[in-house]
C-alpha cells in the first residue's frame, strides 16, 4: 500500500533521509560520520569475529535440531584467508579473543559466504530441542 496508495507520513509525503527534529532546532539534519570503535586486525592471523544466523536458522529451525539443517557447528573463513594460513575445511583451529584471552577450538568451514578478514559462527546453535514443545509437535498430521 505505502507509498503507492497511501502517502508516507512525512511533510513531503516521500522518504526523507534527514532529521526534521534536528532541522527544526537549527542543527545539521544529516547524520554525522562516526568511525568504528573497532581496531582493524593488525596481524595476518587476526580477524573480526562475527556471529549471526541464516534463513535456515529461523526461530522454528532453532526449536528443532538445527544441526540437521546446517551441519556441524563450525567457524567460517574466506578461501583467501584459509589459503594464506594453510587451513582447509574440517581442520580444527584454536581461536583466542585478544581482549579477554578466552580460547576455544573449532572446526573450520572454508566458504565464500564471508568476507576476507572475517570469521563467522552461527549464533544460538545448540543441539537441543526446546522442552516447551509437545513431544508430538513435529509428528506428521493425518
Amino acid at each position: 500500500m505505502t507509498p503507492y496508495k497511501t502517502a508516507l507520513r512525512t511533510p513531503s509525503d516521500k522518504v526523507e533521509i534527514y532529521s526534521l527534529a534536528a532541522l527544526a532546532n537549527g542543527l545539521d539534519p544529516q547524520p554525522d560520520y562516526i568511525p568504528s570503535p573497532y581496531a582493524k586486525p593488525k596481524a595476518q592471523d587476526e580477524f573480526y569475529f562475527i556471529s549471526g544466523k541464516a534463513p535456515l536458522t529461523s526461530v522454528h529451525a532453532s526449536l528443532m535440531e538445527p544441526m540437521k539443517f546446517i551441519g556441524e557447528r563450525s567457524v567460517w573463513i574466506n578461501p583467501k584467508d584459509a589459503e594464506r594460513l594453510g587451513i582447509r575445511s574440517g581442520d580444527v583451529v584454536e581461536l583466542e579473543i585478544i581482549d579477554t584471552g578466552i580460547k576455544a577450538r573449532a572446526k573450520v568451514k572454508v566458504t565464500k559466504r564471508v568476507r576476507e578478514g572475517v570469521l563467522f559462527v552461527y549464533s544460538n546453535m545448540y543441539n537441543w530441542m526446546s522442552k516447551l514443545l509437545p513431544e508430538d509437535h513435529f509428528a506428521k498430521k493425518k
